[in-house]
């Protein structure tokens, strides 16, 4: 069978494996873009955040998820007030702040 013949009809439903693997890709590629966007300031407030990355013009409920993610990945760390940090750059501990 050639890869022609396995691409499902027009208006057929996607199935659920590649729906799951079509928004992990899009969470991950969230989840980058937060820390791209974070790292040249180290620390920014959550709606700085959203702004600096154009969160705005992302699927919606997007930005929250790849914030979460990105904070249970380790590639962003929460801190109080609503900060967020890049963990590669040296901070205050939280208890500092």
């Amino acid at each position: 069978m050639s890869a022609v013949e396995q691409v499902p009809p027009a208006g057929a439903s996607v199935p659920d494996d590649i729906h799951r693997r079509r928004e992990e890709l899009l969470l991950r590629a969230d989840v980058r873009r937060l820390a791209i966007a974070l790292a040249p300031y180290g620390i920014l407030h959550r709606d700085t955040l959203a702004r600096v990355a154009g969160a705005h013009e992302w699927r919606e409920g997007a930005f929250e998820r790849a914030l979460e993610e990105a904070v249970r990945r380790g590639a962003i760390q929460r801190l109080p007030e609503n900060f967020f940090a890049d963990p590669a750059r040296t901070h205050p501990s939280a208890a500092d702040l």
